[in-house]
């Protein structure tokens, strides 16, 4: 643009800067369809309003015009293009039909969260899809150049034969469909673990909250950590969907967004979300217990030769505990130093008196 400046102030012009300063918008306004607008970072200006041009007459250094080649194969493929997207087809290749074109993709990436445009578990074609829409500056080289070539396809074979064409056309729309499962699958895949691990009846999620909001629902909070009463309150809460109960549990776990997930952060969510659930679990039967609050109380799982697991809940009231501590130092007093046969004793004399409640 600056030399498009000085080229009208030099001869044979010799135009006036006041001049310039309107001739220049009215020109770019009334041939706006006959040209591209770029910053001087080279990324693509699809309007020009008052701000840009407030900008440009201070800095016209800053923007650069270029005009469009299209004909041809570039034409044929356009318009091939527009009818496989459903749009109506152009004799004329122009910055409008370009935008209408080319805008449904960048909106479509602007629109996408963190999570699916950063995660690598996606198809080969659907990452490099994404990464030219991450990267797209110029509409034109991006729709005649980039996508073409980052699916593996030549602009010339795309127009000349159908079925190629159709064959592209294909690649990108199931490039789209699997940016937008992308995050409802990592949703699925933490949901599925979870309803595995804790041996859920139903997978409708409607169905197996009410059945986690019904086997957490006797807890004595006071019993838990602070991390346990968290994810206790959101398994609790109303939910208006998955997806927002399922975020709600793993910002206690990750002390973020789901969206800010990493691809190696999913196994460790998913272990953590799992482990505290199974804690709580642990919790069920001392909350049954009846206790008062300022009860002590041991929870022993004891598992034997056989590998059958006998959980206990040991209940001792305060009015009790000088008793228990007497003989614990009297019983102190008999152990042998060595500390795998006095625990084994020990345990021995648990399993017995246990079993025999």
């Amino acid at each position: 643009m600056a030399e498009l400046i000085n080229t009208l102030k030099a001869r044979p012009f010799k135009l006036k800067q006041g001049v310039i300063d309107l001739w220049i918008p009215t020109y770019l306004i009334i041939k706006k369809n006959d040209y591209s607008l770029y910053n001087d970072s080279g990324v693509f200006i699809p309007f020009i309003n008052r701000e840009v041009l407030d900008i440009m007459q201070k800095s016209p250094g800053g923007f650069q015009i270029k005009a469009f080649n299209v004909e041809g194969v570039k034409l044929d493929l356009y318009n091939k293009y527009r009818e496989a997207l459903n749009l109506s087809q152009d004799s004329e290749f122009t910055a409008a039909s370009l935008i209408e074109t080319i805008r449904p993709f960048l909106v479509f990436y602007k629109k996408l969260n963190k999570y699916t445009k950063q995660t690598k578990r996606l198809k080969k074609t659907t990452l490099q899809f994404r990464n030219v829409l991450s990267t797209a500056k110029d509409p034109e080289k991006t729709f005649f150049e980039d996508l073409p070539r980052a699916l593996g396809f030549k602009d010339s074979v795309l127009a000349s034969n159908d079925e190629v064409l159709k064959s592209y056309v294909d690649l990108l729309q199931n490039a789209i469909r699997e940016l937008r499962s992308c995050y409802v699958n990592l949703i699925g895949r933490i949901e599925n673990a979870l309803v595995d691990s804790l041996s859920l009846k139903s997978t409708d999620f409607i169905q197996y909250k009410k059945e986690l909001e019904e086997r957490y629902s006797c807890f004595k909070t006071y019993l838990l950590t602070d991390k346990q009463k968290a994810i206790l309150n959101r398994i609790l809460s109303p939910a208006a969907d998955k997806v927002s109960w399922y975020q709600s549990l793993a910002y206690v776990i990750l002390d973020k967004q789901l969206e800010n997930l990493l691809d190696e952060e999913e196994a460790y969510l998913i272990d953590n979300l799992i482990h505290l659930f199974k804690e709580l679990d642990k919790y069920i039967d001392i909350s049954r217990q009846n206790l008062e609050h300022e009860d002590n109380f041991i929870r022993i799982e004891m598992i034997s030769n056989d590998g059958a697991i006998s959980p206990q809940v040991v209940r001792l009231n305060k009015n009790k505990i000088d008793v228990a501590q007497k003989i614990e130092k009297q019983i102190d007093k008999l152990l042998s130093g060595d500390s795998e046969v006095d625990a084994y004793a020990l345990l021995m004399i648990l399993k017995r008196r246990l079993g025999d409640e």
